[in-house]
């Protein structure tokens, strides 16, 4: 999730920045907003593709590798999640992220490591332990 703070602060260069987290029937909701640059719909349905970048070559505006929704978004459907983007440009961000509650005996949607050899082609390679 720091990847959604980190680009809410990357969008905004001035106004305001809001986290927030609450527990809601079946599970949790974090969102993160900003009053940053915004995006298109058309661009906020494919930011979560890797290496997307709103901007391009000698134009581009912000440092990045357009990894961070992609791995938001596979992390969070490992664990039965949802994350939604709503964004205008010039208005700024919400991500919504809702994480589902689970008891100790349940199991995850995914397992850990095949969340961890699905984000391997992007150049991570995440160390995962089993119990």
């Amino acid at each position: 999730m720091s990847a959604l703070v980190d680009n809410a602060i990357r969008f905004t260069e001035a106004g305001t920045i809001v986290v927030s987290f609450g527990a809601v029937a079946g599970g949790a909701v974090l969102c993160v907003t900003d009053t940053g640059v915004g995006m298109t719909e058309e661009f906020a349905q494919r930011a979560p593709e890797p290496f997307l970048q709103a901007s391009q070559g000698h134009a581009r505006t912000h440092e990045g590798l357009g990894l961070g929704l992609t791995l938001a978004v596979r992390l969070t459907d490992a664990i039965g999640g949802a994350l939604s983007i709503q964004s205008a440009p010039g208005l700024g961000t919400t991500v919504r992220v809702e994480l589902p509650t689970a008891s100790r005996t349940e199991r995850p949607t995914r397992d850990a490591l095949e969340v961890a050899a699905s984000l391997q082609p992007l150049g991570y390679s995440p160390v995962v332990a089993r119990a």
